[in-house]
């Protein structure tokens, strides 16, 4: 696996989170908005699954405190104050969608599959071993999470690079997620590598398929099988060929 190394960067708390996903809708609310912001807040947003859990949460919060504070008030105090009320009322949000974050934390934790979290730090390796025979190697400065349920084998890597040697059960699929990328099992030892510009696949045993968004289309889908290398940018894939020897480093 490639030993590039990679920029650490601490990851932010829930807090800091929601603080940003509230920042991001007042912008957005206050009418000076550009197509320059929105691709900022795409980019954000698939950053992480936390960052779009939190700014639906908050903007949901949001209407509900703006749909309160017009059932409050008259239609002329309305008009006078808006412009006073967005940031109390985003503040207000983010308290609200804080607190519904925890509330739903602690209704759902039982019923939920357990997720495991995997990091490994800059210049360090893990092998991480599960009891239906799959392997993960972690490469340095990698951040992955898992879920294995009777049901479905889910895996997110969130950044860095990852080494499966899957045990292939076609009943129960493994896929990995990439941002909104996915490669599916189809018995197989592949790598994958991911940073903020593009993901990489490539495959040394057995099948994956690999599904990712288009400019043209909603998505394009490739049967990649071993010696493919499918490298995927903001709307685009492209799909090459090297010899196994070369995968392997």
């Amino acid at each position: 696996m490639s030993t590039a190394h990679q920029e650490t960067r601490p990851m932010a708390s829930a807090k800091d989170v929601r603080q940003r996903a509230a920042s991001w809708l007042e912008q957005r609310a206050s009418g000076v908005w550009s197509e320059a912001d929105q691709t900022q807040l795409d980019v954000w947003l698939e950053q992480s699954p936390s960052h779009m859990t939190a700014y639906l949460r908050v903007e949901a919060a949001w209407s509900r405190t703006q749909r309160l504070a017009v059932l409050h008030r008259p239609t002329s105090d309305i008009a006078n104050r808006g412009r006073w009320m967005l940031p109390m009322a985003l503040k207000i949000a983010a308290g609200l969608a804080a607190v519904a974050v925890l509330g739903m934390t602690a209704a759902n934790y039982l019923q939920r599959p357990q997720e495991r979290t995997f990091i490994t730090s800059l210049g360090e390796r893990k092998t991480v071993a599960f009891s239906d025979g799959t392997r993960i190697e972690l490469n340095t400065n990698t951040v992955l999470r898992t879920r294995m349920t009777s049901d479905e084998r889910l895996v997110w890597i969130d950044k860095g690079e990852a080494f499966f040697r899957v045990k292939h059960d076609a009943s129960h699929p493994f896929i990995v997620i990439a941002g909104n990328r996915r490669v599916t099992d189809l018995g197989t030892a592949f790598l994958v590598r991911r940073d903020t510009a593009r993901l990489e696949v490539a495959v040394m045993q057995g099948r994956v398929r690999f599904e990712a968004p288009s400019a043209q289309s909603a998505s394009v889908t490739a049967l990649l099988t071993p010696g493919d290398v499918a490298t995927a940018t903001a709307g685009t894939m492209l799909v090459t060929r090297k010899a196994s020897t070369a995968l392997a480093h």
